[in-house]
């Protein structure tokens, strides 16, 4: 299984602005890269016409815009990267998603956080999601 890190409650919450840095720099990437992959569509369409293919001024625009999309995907996985190493796991990065492992009444369970929320205060069981969290009693 994975490396499991346990949180509290208040050490779960003391995480939040840092996860609000994180999350705002993962939507703004993801947008980036959708617009990347748009304006690689887009050339890649111009670009598909009947006449034969030579190495022109649009295809290196089209090997430019790959190039930066990859490095927008590894900025991602960076930032990504930062969450998992606080023991955290990002499950949805527009909603801003967080769970956090956690037990409750003797069994493993994750405490959720939805970004704009400002603390730790639903849970839900490990094989369920967002849609079942209940607020901790």
């Amino acid at each position: 299984m994975l490396n499991m890190k346990f949180f509290s409650i208040e050490g779960a919450s003391e995480l939040i602005p840092q996860l609000e840095v994180y999350v705002e720099k993962l939507r703004k990437i993801k947008n980036k890269i959708l617009q990347k992959q748009i304006q690689i569509d887009t050339l890649l369409m111009v670009g598909g016409t009947a006449e034969p293919i030579t190495y022109d001024s649009s295809q290196a625009s089209v090997q430019k815009d790959v190039e930066e999309l990859n490095l927008l995907i590894e900025e991602f996985n960076r930032v990504l990267e930062e969450i998992n190493k606080l023991g955290c796991q990002l499950k949805d990065p527009d909603l801003g998603l967080i769970d956090f492992f956690y037990i409750h009444n003797d069994k493993i369970v994750n405490l959720c956080w939805k970004s704009g929320e400002s603390k730790v205060e639903f849970l839900h069981d490990l094989e369920k999601g967002y849609t079942s969290r209940q607020k901790i009693s």
